[in-house]
């Protein structure tokens, strides 16, 4: 993200528990390196379509277009806030039930803060109710970042009952002299943004303790139905700003790190035309007025090779034992050299090469080798799949199918069997092993001598 620098003072409070005291101790704090908190999405869905050299690039807006954040806080970070003498406590945003809706049955999925100790544990707590009488849902925040935005997803997504009041907040184990939760500037969102407890079931507000900021907390909510991404619910004068960051001012769109435009793309397309053959790396910015995202990338194919295979099937039948070879062209009917590889995954199918290089128009013959020597009577089919030097084709297949004829083979111990001399009106007996070495069942229906006296 590129970020232009500017000085931050940032003012701690920390807050006692008695009303009608002056419980704060406020210094100055100066963070080691500049902090903005605003999140300054990339675009998203950035997707692109060629044809005849023609590149269609179309995106969207920043965030994922199922849903939104919704906060009391302005999203920047002014102070932190915490225990004194240390402590449990927790910090929560509040909506009734009015500000919800339109949102019944959908989900919450993620909750953002921004916290401010390394040493302090947070964990998110989801209430219900009024006066935050039901816990919805909590969750141990175990991997965080300090003064920045950590949104965290959940392991499981929150259902909103719109009958109902719905608290988002965030229950801190405050290790003294620490100021674990980020606010904004205010001015406090009364009873909505700047919520407070020190005991179950019991809520008051920052504001009571003469801090007029709202939580730097953040919730966001899955929504298929709806697509503006910065709505504003409300309800008399009391005002969740259902997004995080401001819109984007435009788009940058460079090709190869090169920026293709003399001021942002207001728009949501943009078409370049006559492209050479090649492949382009195109990166999208979203602009924050002196302020870029992260770049959404892709990787663009403009022409290149096209491989075809001829036969793309190939059915063979042989018996046990035996081997046979069959051939394949490969032709490029690309604009550019096409290279090849391709993967041997199987003993009885085998090829003349397994890689190689093909001029734009041209085509080669391949050897196909099958070996049925070492595997038994049945149906094989093998699908080969050749990779080619394309980002949008890359893969081709050729499927092989087998089929393994068997016969059963006689095998004796044997040659011959003397039985000497035996005398008239008496047996002998020898014994001698008959072996099937085939590949089918051996029937033997009758043993006949060649000597019947």
């Amino acid at each position: 993200m590129k970020l232009i620098t500017t000085v931050l003072l940032v003012i701690i409070a920390s807050i006692g528990h008695t009303l009608g005291q002056n419980p704060f101790s406020i210094k100055e704090y100066i963070p080691e390196k500049d902090i903005d908190t605003l999140t300054y999405e990339p675009p998203s869905y950035f997707i692109a379509t060629v044809e005849n050299g023609d590149v269609t690039l179309n995106w969207l807006p920043p965030g994922d277009g199922l849903g939104e954040w919704w906060s009391y806080s302005d999203s920047t970070l002014f102070s932190f806030i915490g225990l004194s003498a240390g402590g449990e406590w927790k910090a929560s945003a509040r909506w009734e039930s009015d500000q919800l809706e339109g949102y019944n049955g959908e989900y919450i999925t993620k909750v953002g803060f921004v916290p401010g100790s390394e040493v302090c544990d947070y964990t998110i707590v989801i209430y219900s109710g009024e006066n935050a009488a039901n816990i919805l849902y909590s969750q141990p925040v175990n991997n965080f970042e300090i003064n920045v935005w950590n949104d965290i997803i959940l392991d499981q997504a929150v259902l909103i009952d719109a009958t109902q009041e719905l608290w988002v907040g965030i229950s801190v184990d405050n290790v003294a002299a620490e100021f674990p939760m980020g606010v904004d500037i205010g001015p406090a969102v009364n009873w909505y943004g700047d919520l407070v407890s020190f005991s179950e079931g019991e809520w008051m507000t920052a504001y009571d303790y003469g801090l007029d900021y709202n939580w730097l907390i953040r919730t966001y909510i899955t929504n298929t139905n709806k697509t503006s991404s910065s709505v504003i619910s409300t309800l008399d004068n009391k005002t969740s700003q259902k997004q995080f960051q401001n819109d984007p001012t435009g788009y940058n769109l460079y090709r190869d790190d090169v920026i293709l435009t003399s001021s942002p793309i207001t728009g949501l397309e943009y078409i370049e035309t006559g492209i050479p053959t090649g492949i382009y790396n195109y990166k999208l910015t979203a602009v924050y007025d002196t302020i870029e995202s992260d770049p959404a990338e892709l990787d663009v194919q403009v022409g290149g090779p096209i491989l075809e295979i001829n036969p793309e099937e190939i059915t063979e039948v042989i018996l046990t034992g035996e081997t046979t070879n069959s051939q394949i062209s490969l032709k490029n009917n690309g604009d550019s050299e096409l290279l090849w590889t391709l993967e041997e995954d199987v003993e009885w199918l085998s090829f003349s090469s397994i890689e190689g290089q093909i001029a734009s128009g041209d085509s080669i013959i391949l050897e196909v080798y099958i070996d049925a020597t070492n595997i038994s009577a049945g149906n094989y089919s093998e699908e080969t799949k050749f990779t080619i030097n394309n980002l949008t084709n890359t893969n081709y297949y050729l499927t092989v199918n087998l089929t393994v004829g068997g016969y059963p083979v006689i095998e004796m111990e044997l040659d011959s069997l003397n039985f000497g001399d035996i005398s008239v009106g008496t047996t002998s007996t020898r014994q001698f092993t008959i072996s099937n070495t085939g590949s089918e069942i051996l029937y033997v229906s009758d043993v006949v001598s060649s000597d019947s006296t």
